[in-house]
């Protein structure tokens, strides 16, 4: 499963009787929708701000994606008696399978 590429963008509606509104397209000619983000309308100023900040959260999502795959092979390419220093250095293991975890959760695999 792959999903839309490039850099999305986010686009923010008029107020409506749903509140604030805001689409995620794609950076495609189309500018297929990908995302709609609504506020809910009894708190105007808070829900806005947190729809807001989901749709700033969807359009980082391919970034986030990629750098979590390249921080997983750097990880795993690290020999492991140096890992174990640096684990000893930050005072805990290191976690791949968070990040694992992560790749997984965004290809859609359950857990």
């Amino acid at each position: 499963m792959e999903c839309t590429p490039g850099q999305w963008k986010i686009h923010k509606g008029e107020m409506n009787d749903c509140g604030a509104e805001f689409w995620i397209t794609g950076n495609d000619d189309e500018g297929c929708v990908i995302a709609h983000v609504n506020s809910k309308i009894y708190d105007e100023r808070i829900e806005t701000e947190e729809a807001e900040a989901n749709a700033n959260l969807i359009v980082a999502s391919p970034d986030l994606y990629q750098a979590c795959k390249y921080a997983l092979s750097v990880l795993e390419s690290i020999p492991e008696e140096y890992a174990e220093q640096i684990a000893d250095k930050l005072d805990e293991s290191i976690d791949v399978a968070m990040l694992e975890r992560a790749i997984d959760k965004a290809k859609g695999k359950k857990e």
